[in-house]
């Protein structure tokens, strides 16, 4: 991949990935408070004081039940996400906005945060278990427990790499991706439907799911406002032809020419963000 193109391709992502400073702040407390609690116990190794036991116990039992409730719920913790459009539209009388952020979370910090709930829990094992070093009955309810509450949560967090429902993502790659070199016009030949509901992308015969799009109901919208919401839907449109522009030539690039390991694990990174645009854009 040359040079050129892989300064374009950072530069088109840098913009198209935006950065949540209040989730940026909750994962560096984390990481301080983690840092803290594993001074502290390779402190308490050599000095046996029970104020340091309980503080692990606090801060560690806070990361693991964070851990646990935010892989439960599906909660996404990355302090990134993907902005594909944000719009406003003056619809009658009311200021109203259409948007398309999509959650997106890196696999280096999926596996930062399983080794790092991996040594967290470890703590909490090894400090439950020195406290009730006398009761086996209530050391082994805390540790099914434990187990119970945690392994769902170890197991969600490894298939977050892989999200997408299997058979809706080898339709996109069989269709979109492994035929890239067909698909170059791929938002130049389309057509939206009655009302402007979706787009049918007409190359490979698929249409964009609901909601992307603004519905255009001219019984109900005045002239103006009809013509406001399909320039918005022009528009929208226009990006997600830009964003494929861009996507097409890293497909391009990945194909032709050599790269370093260093050169494919960006590339790697950047096809997973234009994977979520795309898979989050098609009803497959």
């Amino acid at each position: 991949m040359d040079t050129k193109t892989l300064k374009s391709q950072k530069k088109f992502i840098s913009k198209l990935l935006v950065f949540n400073p209040a989730k940026f702040a909750y994962f560096v407390l984390d990481q301080l408070l983690l840092l803290t609690t594993l001074v502290l116990f390779f402190v308490e190794l050599k000095k046996d004081q029970k104020w340091m036991t309980y503080t692990i116990l606090a801060g560690t039992g806070y990361l693991v039940f964070k851990f646990v409730i935010t892989n439960w719920f599906k909660i996404n913790t990355y302090y990134k996400y993907v902005k594909v459009f944000n719009h406003s539209l003056k619809v009658d009388n009311n200021k109203i906005k259409f948007q398309r952020f999509i959650d997106y979370t890196p696999i280096r910090y999926i596996v930062w945060t399983v080794a790092s709930n991996l040594a967290t829990t470890v703590l909490v094992q090894y400090e439950t278990n020195f406290l009730m070093d006398q009761s086996n009955l209530l050391k082994a309810t805390v540790t099914v427990g434990m187990n119970m509450l945690l392994i769902p949560s170890f197991i969600n967090a490894f298939n977050s790499i892989n999200q997408n429902n299997v058979s809706v993502s080898s339709n996109y790659i069989n269709l979109v991706k492994d035929q890239y070199y067909s698909n170059e016009s791929l938002f130049d030949n389309v057509s939206f439907a009655d009302r402007q509901l979706n787009l049918t992308c007409e190359n490979i015969d698929l249409t964009s799911k609901n909601g992307i799009f603004i519905l255009l109901s001219k019984d109900d919208l005045t002239g103006k406002e009809s013509k406001d919401v399909a320039q918005v839907n022009k528009d929208i449109l226009q990006r997600y032809k830009e964003i494929w522009a861009h996507y097409y030539e890293l497909l391009q690039a990945k194909a032709n020419n050599k790269k370093t390991r260093i050169q494919g694990n960006m590339m790697l990174n950047y096809e997973r963000i234009y994977d979520h645009v795309f898979l989050d854009f098609f009803n497959l």
